[in-house]
């Protein structure tokens, strides 16, 4: 419900105006027949977002991950699963260490 109240009256009622909102109403403050503010109640607040971070399986499919010690060991089982880049073990440079931009 929408009520204006002109800017002389405020002063006198603004605890009674107040107390007397709904989370649908607001309140027109005018200047003669100029609008000059709304008062209104304040949004009520969204849930908070989850903070449980996702889990590996969520994510990613589950490997086969099963290790039989009589089984000889399969040469070039994680070929093309499993990259590395080219300058892995290259050190890093001193910026990197020093927290400089490049």
């Amino acid at each position: 419900m929408t009520r204006s109240i002109s800017i002389q009256d405020l002063p006198q009622s603004t605890r009674e105006l107040l107390a007397s909102l709904n989370d649908t109403d607001e309140i027109i403050v005018s200047d003669g027949d100029k609008p000059i503010a709304k008062i209104s109640p304040p949004p009520t607040p969204s849930p908070a977002p989850s903070t449980t971070l996702p889990t590996a399986a969520s994510i990613a499919p589950p490997l086969d991950l099963s290790f039989d010690p009589s089984k000889p060991r399969e040469f070039g089982f994680w070929a093309g699963k499993v990259w590395v880049a080219p300058d892995f073990d290259d050190p890093l440079p001193d910026s990197f260490w020093l927290g400089e931009d490049q």
